[in-house]
């Protein structure tokens, strides 16, 4: 990931032109854990009122989290998948 940010700033008398570049290398990419509520009991429906318009909705959480950290963390805090 790298990301440049350049602002040149003047008084008049004097120019100055800043430039800061952020650069992280990402050994772990990590995990995503994916929570769908209610995904059991839902049926997906389309609006056919209004074809423009979404149907009914579920909700979706998804959090990254390094396997470095998730390792770890103590297992009392840990999420297993719901059987």
């Amino acid at each position: 990931m790298r990301k440049r940010k350049t602002q040149t700033f003047s008084d008049g008398t004097a120019t100055v032109t800043v430039t800061a570049e952020l650069y992280a290398e990402l050994e772990d990419l990590g995990e995503v854990e994916v929570e769908i509520e209610g995904y059991e009991d839902w049926i997906p429906r389309g609006n056919l009122e209004n074809e423009v318009q979404p149907g009914n909705t579920v909700k979706v959480t998804a959090k990254v989290q390094a396997r470095a950290f998730r390792e770890k963390k103590p297992a009392a805090l840990r999420t297993s998948p719901s059987s």
